[in-house]
């Protein structure tokens, strides 16, 4: 079951421990990992009153990086599955981070050579243009066309 709290999204233990292809009592499965790593949950976990077979009780959900946590600490066939799927995942975004980096820091240079040096031919090279008439000579004067 998905509870709304706190204006995000966050799930039974039961849930988790289904989606992650416990047998059995899979909510219990869950609470021991939880229980065994109180620590890593810390601000992920919240006790709230939900109504369950006709009754109110408090249940602790979790939020959706305590899911994902509960993927690396358990040991079943899907949450392998899981593991694999995150580090692909987390590897491949880290590559696209860094090449939209890259990117992102040539556009900067570039438009800090057009607006600082008015640069036409948008080199990116991070000094004054060469093609730039507006630099400045060796004496500091401004020269009136580009020599390179």
């Amino acid at each position: 079951m998905v509870v709304e709290h706190r204006g995000e999204e966050w799930f039974t233990a039961e849930d988790i421990g289904r989606a992650l292809g416990f047998a059995g009592d899979a909510g219990r499965a869950i609470r021991r990992i939880y229980e065994r790593n109180e620590d890593e949950f810390e601000g992920l976990t919240s006790r709230v009153k939900l109504t369950h077979e006709g009754k109110l009780r408090t249940h602790r959900i979790f939020n959706a990086q305590a899911a994902v946590k509960f993927g690396f600490f358990a040991k079943t066939k899907r949450a392998k599955a899981f593991r694999h799927w995150a580090s692909r995942f987390l590897t491949e975004g880290v590559k696209r981070l860094k090449d939209r980096h890259e990117a992102d820091q040539k556009r900067v240079l570039d438009l800090e050579n057009q607006l600082w040096y008015g640069c036409q031919e948008k080199k990116i090279c991070g000094r004054p243009c060469q093609a730039c008439p507006r630099r400045p000579n060796a004496s500091g004067a401004w020269k009136n066309g580009c020599r390179s």
